[in-house]
């Protein structure tokens, strides 16, 4: 197989965080489940033995860990898994509209669109102008760019491209002959 299946693999090693517990599924072919080793974002270690739960199915249960990233092993096998907090800051206070950036928005003469209801159009707009207006957002050029030099290069020169062609040719020539 080029395109391998994890679904379908005969060993494997998985870790996924829920909440407050991180739950490690290990499947193999064997009836024993392997020692599994975790290790904690601060580089602590803790040995874990899964309980079989199906037939070549083995999991273990870890509550309220540390938040980080969390490798897994079992010797032959590993698996990361990211454990964050349920109520971390960058969740605190999430809400759509533009509650936040209004001062913003009102000082540079901007607007704030529901993209539920499609994009508005961009249109250049003068300095001094309005930068928004009903299902259109403005965008002043500012002209704040510098070009110090351009200069094209060929990948290669016409010869190795000739020869490249000429191999190719020769090649497929060579093989429809066989």
């Amino acid at each position: 197989w080029m395109m391998k299946e994890p679904g379908l693999e005969e060993e494997a090693l998985s870790a996924s965080a829920f909440g407050s517990t991180l739950k490690i599924v290990r499947r193999s072919m064997s009836n024993e489940a392997a020692l599994l080793e975790l290790t904690a974002p601060d580089g602590g270690k803790i040995q874990l033995s899964a309980a079989e739960t199906a037939a070549g199915t083995f999991e273990a249960l870890v509550e309220n860990p540390d938040p980080g990233v969390h490798m897994v092993s079992d010797g032959a096998l590993s698996a990361a898994v990211a454990v964050e907090l349920p109520n971390s800051l960058e969740f605190e206070g999430a809400a759509s509209g533009g509650i936040a950036a209004e001062r913003l928005v009102s000082d540079t003469g901007g607007a704030v669109f529901a993209v539920e209801s499609g994009f508005p159009d961009v249109r250049l707009v003068g300095e001094g102008r309005s930068a928004a207006g009903r299902n259109w957002a403005g965008v002043m050029p500012r002209n704040n760019f510098t070009v110090t030099g351009i200069e094209l290069v060929p990948l290669t020169n016409a010869f190795a491209f000739l020869l490249l062609i000429l191999g190719f040719a020769c090649a497929a020539w060579y093989r429809e002959g066989r």
